[in-house]
């Protein structure tokens, strides 16, 4: 198992201008993670587990596209290790990584993976989102975080069927609760308390999607 630190590097201003505001965007330590990438070997069939979008199900979403990397002569060292530098693009971000050949396994963080060589170090050009190697540990069977809630129900989507899902989940992230509430699978005591409820769910949604404009795959915002 490798282990990344990565780094979302325009959340500190939006957290700065929350602060002048009195709210504090920065998530508790607590808080777990809540995606999940899963890499089948030998293969390398990618997966997103995720419940992000629903209070109901945990989706798991199949990523089917090749990555068509350049690589270049060009080498540094990172750490211990003897790296070479190759270029992509992906997912509406061109990024550079840095791989080495002496940790035979041709994977990465996130869905990077197919060079001749372990990722070691990898960010974009806009320097927004960076991966870097922090260590390599070994395991026995597979392994797959506890972040998740096991119990939910699983949706599978297609990546291109979750495309259309996600832009749809933009315009309306409480479609779901709004289909909850009409079925009466939600309980107010008045009709009053059910309209405040709906609108302040759909604020405080509508509010976190307005901030997250910096996704890893920027192209799922087109």
């Amino acid at each position: 198992m490798c282990i990344y630190q990565s780094k979302k590097n325009n959340f500190g201003s939006l957290m700065k201008e929350d602060l002048k505001k009195g709210i504090i965007t920065m998530p508790d330590e607590s808080i777990n993670v809540r995606d999940v990438i899963v890499k089948k070997y030998p293969d390398f069939k990618i997966s997103i587990m995720t419940e992000e979008f629903s209070t109901s199900y945990k989706f798991i979403i199949s990523d089917e596209r090749s990555l068509n990397w350049v690589l270049f002569p060009e080498k540094k060292v990172i750490g211990n290790y003897q790296c070479q530098k190759a270029e992509l693009n992906f997912a509406g971000r061109k990024w550079t990584a840095w791989f080495t050949d002496e940790i035979p396994y041709y994977d990465g963080p996130y869905k990077f993976r197919d060079l001749p060589g372990l990722i070691v170090e990898i960010k974009d050009v806009s320097n927004s989102h960076s991966f870097q190697l922090q260590s390599t540990k070994k395991i026995k069977g597979s392994y797959i975080p506890n972040i998740v809630d096991e119990k939910k129900k699983v949706r599978n989507f297609a990546f291109n069927d979750f495309v259309k899902f996600y832009k749809e989940y933009r315009i309306d992230p409480t479609k779901e609760f709004k289909q909850k509430v009409i079925s009466g699978d939600i309980y107010y005591e008045s009709d009053e308390e059910r309209q405040e409820h709906m609108r302040s769910v759909e604020s405080l949604r509508k509010e976190r999607i307005k901030k997250d404009n910096n996704i890893i795959e920027i192209d799922l915002l087109k």
